[in-house]
């Protein structure tokens, strides 16, 4: 990125322009751009990074039923980061999110990495336990178990989407995120 006068300070999340003369112009024209690469205006988050669990989530719950296909898949799974995941998966849209991410007000930012870390944690726990034999030899029990945590992934993912983006939760957005997300 050219040097543009603006001070890029993406390790104090919040901060990005703040002190600079064009920081604020910057910002609302982000903001004003913000819904056309599905960033919330308010927060600056792109809950799309979290379509990644939809993965696990499926993973999960076919396990069982074909774990010699299944389970290469499953082990083979890793989480992203959230600039990671776009970079990869909206290459296009990858540098205005990163912009906008910097925007974002540091509470925010600080309990969504939270968040989205312990999140990455409980995926690659429930994967696991699912290709772990130590937990139960049972059929199922082991099927109960995958699809329980399964459930609790796709909750968990929900919930921090929602934290993303709240209009998600008011239908006052179109949803440009997976329909496996979304409740019915």
């Amino acid at each position: 990125m050219r040097n543009t006068g603006i001070e890029s300070s993406a390790d104090r999340p919040g901060e990005f322009g703040s002190a600079t003369k064009g920081g604020a112009a910057l910002k609302a024209h982000v903001q004003l751009h913000a819904r056309g690469f599905g960033v919330n205006p308010r927060t600056m988050l792109c809950g799309d990074a979290l379509n990644q669990y939809a993965q696990p989530v499926l993973l999960l719950r076919l396990f069982t039923d074909h774990p010699q296909r299944i389970g290469p898949r499953l082990s083979a799974w890793r989480p992203l980061s959230y600039l990671d995941y776009f970079a990869l998966a909206r290459p296009a849209c990858s540098e205005f999110i990163a912009l906008a991410l910097r925007f974002c007000p540091g509470h925010i930012r600080e309990t969504f990495e939270r968040a989205e870390e312990s999140l990455a944690r409980a995926a690659l726990d429930a994967i696991e336990s699912a290709l772990s034999p130590r937990k139960t030899t049972d059929p199922a029990e082991r099927r109960r178990l995958c699809i329980e945590n399964a459930d609790s992934l796709r909750r968990d993912a929900t919930a921090l989407m929602t934290y993303a983006d709240p209009d998600l939760a008011t239908g006052r957005r179109i949803v440009s995120a997976s329909p496996f997300f979304i409740r019915r």
